[in-house]
């Protein structure tokens, strides 16, 4: 009688713990998103902090802001944006990816790239931005690095039940903040190799971050 008397009892502990665990204060509901902001922000400057080590921020960057920068900066603060809030959601359990604001984030994003690449002045012909769009990609890729390793960690707070997915939004957000940061130094103007270059840093960021996230994002 004891031992089941017991045993009664260590079950209703726990009923207890699971309960009082499922209705904590609102800020602790918010967990997810206030360790993907700190990992966010430690990969931006981290970011930020290579890309002064490599160089200077460009004398005339605010002058670039009507024409690539508005691509580099306003494309990549809308894409961060959109897959912050992928990220947010794919780390609750049961929460679909996608919703209206990500795609709306998403599209600002591409709008804001293709209207630039419509309107600027394209100078470098596309066999030239191919050629030259592996160099400048590569840099980037290694500086993705440095928020993929922080991003990624912060979502050991979450319960993504689908670890790809959610490591390939992670490397989107990483690629992402890297574009931002890179583009502080970044000396190249020309629209279209902004498009292409930066894209296809972002896509193998993301790429990797799904098969990174396949492995250390299960449970």
């Amino acid at each position: 009688m004891n031992a089941n008397g017991n045993g009664r009892e260590m079950d209703t502990d726990a009923l207890v713990r699971t309960l009082a665990a499922e209705n904590r204060p609102a800020a602790d509901r918010h967990k997810v998103e206030r360790s993907l902001a700190l990992g966010a922000a430690a990969g931006l400057a981290g970011v930020v902090a290579a890309v002064l080590a490599l160089g200077d921020v460009r004398p005339d960057l605010l002058e670039t802001l009507g024409g690539a920068g508005l691509s580099k900066f306003g494309g990549g603060v809308a894409l961060a944006a959109g897959a912050f809030h992928m990220l947010r959601r794919l780390g609750r359990p049961g929460t679909g990816a996608i919703d209206g604001l990500c795609l709306g984030l998403f599209a600002l994003a591409a709008a804001i790239v293709a209207g630039v690449v419509a309107t600027a002045q394209v100078t470098a012909p596309l066999d030239a931005v191919l050629r030259q769009t592996p160099r400048y990609a590569a840099l980037m890729i290694l500086l993705s690095a440095i928020p993929l390793a922080t991003v990624l960690p912060a979502l050991r707070v979450a319960a993504p039940t689908r670890p790809a997915g959610a490591g390939a939004a992670a490397g989107l957000l990483a690629g992402s903040l890297t574009a931002l940061g890179y583009a502080l130094w970044c000396p190249a103007d020309d629209a279209l190799f902004v498009a292409v270059s930066y894209g296809a840093a972002i896509a193998t960021t993301a790429l990797a971050g799904c098969l990174l996230g396949a492995r250390v994002l299960r449970w």
